[in-house]
């Protein structure tokens, strides 16, 4: 569910607290209680669902799992977190899975691998220590791909950051609506829209169903046209823009209708999936090249578009070497997945980090690196620099998880100051000097409330990475006390 972001026309990697959706019909809600709603009613479902077999489970009772997809940034995670909690889930019983982690966990318990014996006979098993596998979770919105290598025990270490893109399968929807609008009109389609929203739903599902089909083999794509639709358009005008279409395309298998049927040819059907597709295939060449997933041993296509016949085709027709693995049912692999880590949360042992993390500051000032404009004397007489960037761990380093990084210092900016404010970054840079042209996801707000110290107050800071999400100690320097910081998203 939670890949919609992208579907519902919002940033993923640009989310705020108070940004809005916009429904079919123009009216707008905040994008937190849609989300809310939605993790809500799923939840009501199941807790309705234990309580007619006679299981009293309360939410607190459960450990629950909601996946994500792994090329969201911190901030578009903490948004779900914050939806699941308004919905009534408790955050000490929540867990946030990246969707082709959880993929992989599921891979990891069917049997993938064909292995020869020294008798030449064959076996069907697991993948075994040391196999190298790639993970294409091609979903709706998104499409996440990761490289695990299996270590012993069974648990997975990440051999490159989580990539990808929004090549998912709303791409192939968005220029099959556009078909539409240019066949009947984009007027038309507005007023269909509007008038018969069940119509227009199922039609898209309808397509759904035909596009996990679509192969090579076909000739064409048929699809009935609603009643209500033929009420709305012009019959001449529908033609003329039927043999229009036909003769700008004219090299190709005509568009027929007939009575309440349209039959598109397949070519045409073929190029609405040409940028979903190239964008895939472009970002896996450009994967294979580096040596850290040159000698993978598969990779594994899981996610509701996976089951894209002609998807599937193009992936395996691009890696011929490469064993290529679409198991049953792929659309279900992530939620299969997420239960197996609601049970072991730490099967996997490392990530590579995606971005470079740091506190943005005021850091000390060092001559001949920082701009002399920048320069300042603070209220305890040090020499600073204004806007630092404070690194803490860079862009692809390999992390094991919980790992904690080396502690930063921050202290309060005058005597009567009650908190401590810091703004947490991201940057795709190594290490940036400033915070300028970094982004911000989020703050973290640590109560000082003794003033009896004046400006002798701090805290250490330390961010605990490797997991699906960041999280924050702060201790007091003088007392070692730990201090609740709550991590808040912009």
């Amino acid at each position: 569910m939670a890949d919609r972001l992208l579907c519902a026309g919002m940033d993923a990697n640009n989310v705020t607290a108070d940004m809005e959706l916009t429904s079919i019909d123009g009216k707008t809600l905040l994008a937190i209680d849609v989300f809310s709603a939605a993790i809500g009613y799923l939840k009501d479902h199941l807790l309705q669902t234990c309580t007619k077999q006679g299981l009293d489970v309360l939410a607190h009772d459960i450990q629950w799992v909601l996946t994500v997809p792994a090329i969201w940034d911190d901030s578009a995670k903490l948004f779900m977190r914050k939806a699941a909690i308004k919905a009534g889930i408790p955050s000490d019983a929540l867990l946030l899975a990246l969707e082709p982690e959880a993929a992989a966990m599921y891979c990891q318990h069917i049997h993938l691998n064909m292995s020869t014996g020294s008798d030449g006979s064959k076996t069907i098993s697991t993948f075994n220590h040391g196999t190298k596998y790639m993970v294409i979770d091609a979903g709706g919105g998104t499409v996440d791909i990761t490289v695990h290598q299996v270590q012993e025990g069974g648990t997975l270490k990440e051999i490159c950051a989580a990539s990808g893109g929004d090549w998912g399968g709303t791409m192939v929807d968005k220029g099959f609506e556009r078909l539409l609008s240019i066949i009947f009109s984009q007027d038309v389609i507005n007023t269909f829209t509007l008038e018969n929203i069940e119509d227009i739903l199922e039609i898209r599902r309808a397509f759904e169903i035909k596009k996990r089909t679509m192969s090579e083999n076909n000739n064409s794509l048929t699809f009935s046209i609603h009643a209500s639709l033929l009420d709305i358009c012009n019959h001449q005008s529908l033609y003329a823009s039927i043999n229009k279409f036909n003769a700008a395309n004219s090299e190709n298998m005509p568009m027929k209708l007939k009575k309440t049927k349209l039959c598109i040819p397949f070519q045409y059907i073929k190029s609405l999936f040409d940028e979903s597709i190239n964008g895939i295939l472009s970002h896996l060449k450009k994967m294979m090249d580096d040596p850290r997933v040159a000698d993978i041993s598969s990779i594994i296509m899981v996610g509701g578009y996976s089951e894209c016949s002609f998807l599937q085709e193009r992936v395996i027709k691009a890696f011929p070497s490469t064993h290529v693995i679409v198991p049953s049912e792929p659309g279900l692999a992530v939620l299969k997945g997420a239960v197996i880590t609601g049970h072991t949360p730490s099967a996997i042992t490392h990530r590579v980090c995606r971005y470079t993390y740091g506190i943005g500051g005021d850091g000390r000032f060092k001559e001949n690196i920082h701009d002399e404009k920048r320069k300042f004397v603070d209220a305890r007489g040090q020499v600073k620099c204004r806007g630092t960037f404070n690194r803490l761990v860079s862009a692809g380093d390999v992390i094991k998880v919980g790992y904690k990084s080396q502690g930063f210092r921050v202290c309060v900016a005058d005597k009567k100051r009650t908190n401590i404010r810091i703004d947490v970054y991201i940057s795709e840079q190594e290490n940036p000097l400033y915070r300028d042209g970094c982004k911000i996801i989020g703050t973290l707000e640590v109560d000082m409330p003794d003033t009896t110290m004046g400006l002798n107050r701090g805290v250490d800071i330390q961010m605990v990475f490797g997991s699906s999400e960041l999280t924050v100690e702060a201790t007091d320097k003088h007392s070692g006390k730990k201090h609740s910081a709550n991590f808040e998203f912009i």
